[in-house]
């Protein structure tokens, strides 16, 4: 069962976590009246349960249903037992650093109040409870966290993450001759980001195109060319400066030019991207033709000058 499907802003939902048996889980927590309080130590197990449930996968905490071997058997009233400003304030109060989007809202009907607390999976844990330690869900307990766990979660949560986004400027400049292009020209421009919780430093990203294609003036990328690998060129360029969290960077710009002699190669060509940092290697693949476009539309080769077919006439 699949409960981020509920809103649990009906009855029905509710009564269906009873029907279909739903139980105790590593990511769901069920607490009946009888241990629900505004005390102290109530609280407290509240910033243990929450915390707990941010460190591992997320979650959902009932409060007000009664439960028999780990099942929902019944629907409890909490009014007057519990508040949401209360239990707001526990939770912001006493877990550290502060997770992002909980939510926390209760459901009234006849005879009936269900609080509901929504855990999202953090990415900015591990969490620390009231006392100071960590805790993790173990299905359907809670347990608490050894030192080399601790630091495994900040390990996992604190690594940039880059991916490539894509090419800009894509839009080519045409040269023509009687009536058709002779060739044109495309200075597409390479853009990654940093998705991850932390500065990237050192990278490089290592590009392969045509070798026809290349135009081998544009000392901007041929600056860094490497190596020929069959038909195709290869360049690799090193970071200049560190990528931020969410920043995008223009990691380089090409310069190609097509024409008929070239056409096949750039209908049936790809660029090959390779983007290597601290946390390993991704790969991306750009179809030259669908990219690389005139006017919004695809190149077609009939567009160009066959300048074999072209008859001069002698005086």
């Amino acid at each position: 069962m699949v409960l981020d499907k509920f809103l649990f802003d009906n009855i029905s939902d509710f009564e269906k976590l009873i029907s279909l048996k739903v139980e105790k889980s590593v990511s769901l927590e069920f607490l009946e009246k009888s241990k629900v309080s505004e005390t102290q130590s109530f609280g407290q197990k509240i910033s243990i349960l929450v915390s707990s449930m941010a460190n591992t996968v997320g979650g959902i905490v009932f409060l007000g249903l009664k439960t028999s071997k780990k099942r929902v058997v019944s629907l409890e009233n909490l009014e007057n037992v519990i508040t949401l400003d209360w239990l707001n304030y526990i939770i912001q109060q006493n877990i550290s650093p502060d997770i992002e989007n909980v939510d926390v809202k209760e459901f009234v009907a006849e005879n009936v109040k269900i609080i509901i607390i929504k855990i999202p999976k953090s990415k900015q844990a591990p969490h620390i409870a009231f006392d100071s330690r960590f805790y993790a869900r173990n299905n359907s307990n809670t347990i608490l966290l050894q030192e080399h766990e601790i630091r495994n979660l900040y390990t996992k949560n604190s690594n940039p993450e880059l991916e490539f986004v894509g090419i800009t400027n894509t839009n080519g400049t045409p040269t023509n001759k009687l009536g058709k292009i002779d060739f044109i020209t495309f200075y597409p421009k390479f853009l990654i980001r940093n998705i991850g919780e932390k500065i990237e430093r050192v990278f490089k990203i290592e590009l392969s195109m045509p070798t026809s294609l290349h135009d081998s003036n544009y000392f901007a990328l041929q600056n860094y060319f490497t190596r020929f690998d069959e038909d195709m060129i290869v360049f690799t360029i090193n970071s200049r400066n560190p990528i931020f969290q969410n920043e995008i960077y223009t990691i380089a710009e090409a310069k190609l030019t097509v024409n008929i002699d070239n056409f096949y190669d750039f209908e049936t060509g790809f660029i090959n991207i390779k983007l290597f940092y601290s946390k390993g290697v991704r790969s991306s693949k750009i179809n030259l033709v669908n990219s690389l476009v005139y006017n919004g539309q695809k190149l077609s080769i009939e567009q160009f000058v066959n300048n074999d077919k072209q008859i001069f006439i002698a005086n």
